[in-house]
């Protein structure tokens, strides 16, 4: 097994820098920069799985088991899951120990989430009292969200399946609890209230147009593919106290959290590299 890079006590090899590659592949860039998608994608990981370990955060029995359940619904036989683990040179304990890994991050990333919401919902109640006129005059929408990160052929496909299976609102959260691969990891897939013009531009386009009630079809953006499913759209929408106060602490909540794991990402690579603990091994 070729290693191409280390990161603490963790090694790339060179079969998971070419799933990277498949994930984060993009016809509009050239080779190049597709590769270092990759590599700075998987550095950022074992960067916080590292962080995730030495703060002790542990993967409960119930949790990696509810995690394999998930796994094999992607699947509809044992030997479809074989062919995809074969067809990315992927053993089988290779990929389940990822899946283990992901998780633990995942579980580190949420405690960055509730401290960001501790500290940004302090300031709401105060923005709502003084800019109502915000939620009078400005479109919005119920927005539920799959995301599969990659913009590949495979997960087009796995999303048009996907989409054969959903039938009401709660087929599709059964669906975003199972698949989908949103880094932010909202909760069955609802994004909740998104004013017109919040998100990047392929998907509020979508969000803005589609029939209420109608699951889209697979929409590109620069994260991958995604199903949008809306149940409520309204024009000069009246909020009540509460829903002002939710409505603003989910999009302060999203924005700053962006910000901050970038930021605290940025701050563990530059620790990692002045301290020696990121070696590449290829050119």
């Amino acid at each position: 097994m070729k290693i191409i890079a280390d990161v603490y006590e963790y090694n790339i090899t060179e079969d998971e820098f070419e799933y990277a590659k498949v994930l984060f592949s993009d016809c509009n860039c050239e080779a190049k920069e597709n590769e270092k998608k990759a590599i700075d994608y998987l550095i950022d990981r074992y960067l916080l799985l590292h962080e995730a370990t030495k703060f002790g955060t542990e993967v409960t029995d119930d949790e990696w088991n509810d995690k394999l359940f998930e796994t094999s619904q992607r699947f509809e036989t044992e030997e479809e899951y074989y062919d995809y683990l074969e067809k990315h040179r992927l053993s089988r304990n290779k990929y389940e120990d990822a899946l283990k890994e992901n998780l633990a991050i995942y579980k580190f990333l949420d405690k960055f989430n509730h401290f960001i919401k501790d500290v940004v919902s302090q300031d709401v109640s105060s923005f709502v009292s003084t800019h109502s006129e915000i939620f009078s005059c400005c479109i919005q929408a119920h927005v539920y969200n799959i995301l599969l990160i990659g913009s590949t052929d495979e997960n087009f496909k796995k999303l048009m399946q996907i989409r054969k299976q959903i039938n009401t609102v709660e087929d599709f959260k059964a669906m975003a609890e199972i698949h989908s691969e949103c880094p932010l990891g909202i909760k069955c897939g609802d994004m909740g209230y998104v004013k017109s013009d919040a998100l990047i531009e392929e998907l509020d386009s979508v969000i803005f147009s589609i029939p209420l009630d109608e699951v889209s079809l697979p929409t590109k953006s620069k994260f991958g593919y995604h199903l949008i499913l809306v149940t409520e759209r309204t024009s000069n929408l009246q909020l009540s106290d509460n829903q002002k106060k939710d409505f603003m602490l989910n999009c302060m909540i999203d924005d700053k959290a962006q910000l901050y794991l970038h930021s605290y990402v940025d701050l563990l690579r530059k620790d990692a590299d002045e301290n020696g603990q990121i070696k590449y091994r290829i050119g």
